[in-house]
């Protein structure tokens, strides 16, 4: 999975998948100049190398994809489209979305997702107001580009705190949900991390509830994820941490993704002795 640094890359990405445009076109289309597209093109080829693909420009034609290695062009796009259990019920529906969006490296379309669950966009529609909702407490937005669909964006620190959170939170509910089941916790994963923290934690004497430890556990799983696909967090110093975290009351926790103007909202966490 990859995530673009800002909006225009995604679009662009999301514009030159299925046609050949020329430079002229794609500023137009973008509103910017014939320059800035070429620098997009070049930010694109850096992300997409490791994708074993580029965008490349003919002459008299335009920018198009050219795929270098297919087998690991494939399996990003299989990767990304994964299907999962049809959500029932609206709540569920919610999370799903959620899901979605915080997973995915394309962008969305409510249409898709509405003949892939078996609903109506203007189902989908209403469940987006808690989805965006939810995103909102983590300063992060969901951007919608005519013909493209919607986007996720936001702070690397920010989707993992919002992904881990839903999946702990979904965990506590109910083990089994199928939404556990999925690329971010691998079981092997899991249960490597399980087997490595607790003996740390005894070594430094470091006491955690089970409910503690296992979100511990769901963080690192996701960190390891979001890692592996790329996306790193920018450096985060002790005292932006501490001023973030400024309004916290007493016993919580956590890496508040908030400005300190505004009340951490962040569920009371298990703490240390």
């Amino acid at each position: 999975m990859v995530r673009f640094p800002y909006p225009r890359l995604a679009y662009l990405f999301d514009a030159l998948q299925s046609e050949t445009l020329p430079q002229d076109e794609l500023a137009k289309r973008f509103a910017v100049s014939t320059r800035t597209v070429r620098a997009d093109i070049t930010a694109l080829n850096d992300i997409l190398e490791k994708y074993g693909a580029r965008f490349v420009h003919s002459r008299g034609a335009g920018y198009r994809l050219q795929v270098d290695d297919a087998a690991l062009f494939s399996a990003l796009q299989h990767r990304e489209r994964k299907k999962h259990a049809t959500p029932r019920s609206a709540q569920e529906r919610v999370h799903y979305l959620l899901i979605r969006f915080l997973t995915s490296a394309f962008s969305l379309k409510l249409e898709d997702l509405a003949d892939e669950w078996f609903v109506s966009r203007g189902t989908l529609q209403n469940d987006m107001a808690e989805v965006r909702e939810r995103l909102a407490n983590y300063q992060l937005t969901i951007e919608t580009k005519p013909r493209y669909g919607m986007k996720l964006f936001g702070s690397e620190m920010a989707i993992r705190a919002c992904l881990t959170d839903l999946l702990f939170q979904l965990h506590l509910a109910d083990a089994e949900n199928p939404l556990l089941n999925n690329e971010i916790l691998l079981q092997p994963q899991v249960a490597t991390f399980a087997g490595l923290l607790h003996p740390l934690l005894s070594q430094y004497a470091i006491r955690l509830t089970d409910e503690g430890e296992q979100y511990l556990i769901f963080y690192c799983a996701v960190a390891l994820r979001r890692i592996s696909d790329g996306y790193r967090c920018r450096t985060l110093t002790l005292k932006t941490a501490m001023t973030r975290c400024a309004r916290c009351p007493p016993g919580w926790r956590g890496n508040c993704a908030r400005p300190a103007a505004k009340r951490c909202r962040w569920r009371k966490r298990p703490t240390s002795g």
